[in-house]
Parts: structure tokens; C-alpha cells; sequence
């Protein structure tokens, strides 16, 4: 995954040219867009709708629920975006023990 931080920017309009590691938030027109997380330069879409896509923000950063599955696109990348990073889902991460 090439972009593991964003910035997210408010705005009333999402412009027609994305930036790379910009999150784009239009709530007037119900969608937030950026520039896929793996780099390959497509342009993601998510409806906020509470059938489709959530965002959260908590004053600092933003959250998008569910994942984004980029399924129709070559790289095909699936990642979370929570608190304004890319989380790539399948991670391997470090088993913890409970005792």
C-alpha cells in the first residue's frame, strides 16, 4: 500500500483533478473521493448513503465504513480508511496472547 496517510479537505464541490494523499468530502453533494491507496491512480467514489458508505469524523480525522474494495480495478486493493490512514485489509498482523 503507497499512501498510508491522507489529509482530508471539506468541500462543497469534489474538484475534477484529485490530488494524491487527499481525501475529498463533499457533504452537500453526499460523497467523498481520493486517488486509490495503492497508487495506481484511479479515482474511488463513495455514496455517503447509510446503505452504501459512513463517514465519521471526531474533529481530527475521518473514518469511511465499510472497506473500500476496489474489485473492478486492476490492482484490486481492499483497505479500510480509518482515521485518515489507509489500512489494507489482510494484513498480517501479530498474534497477541492472552493469559
Amino acid at each position: 500500500m503507497r499512501v498510508k496517510k491522507y489529509k482530508h479537505v471539506f468541500v462543497d464541490t469534489i474538484p475534477a483533478t484529485l490530488q494524491e494523499k487527499v481525501i475529498y468530502v463533499s457533504i452537500k453533494h453526499k460523497t467523498v473521493a481520493h486517488l486509490c491507496a495503492c497508487g495506481c491512480g484511479h479515482r474511488i467514489d463513495t455514496p455517503l448513503d447509510p446503505e452504501e458508505w459512513k463517514l465519521t469524523y471526531d474533529g481530527e480525522h475521518i473514518s469511511l465504513w465499510p472497506s473500500i474494495g476496489n474489485w473492478d480495478l486492476s490492482c484490486r486493493s481492499h483497505y479500510f480508511i480509518t482515521g485518515d490512514k489507509a489500512i489494507p485489509v489482510g494484513r498480517k498482523r501479530k498474534k497477541q496472547l492472552f493469559l
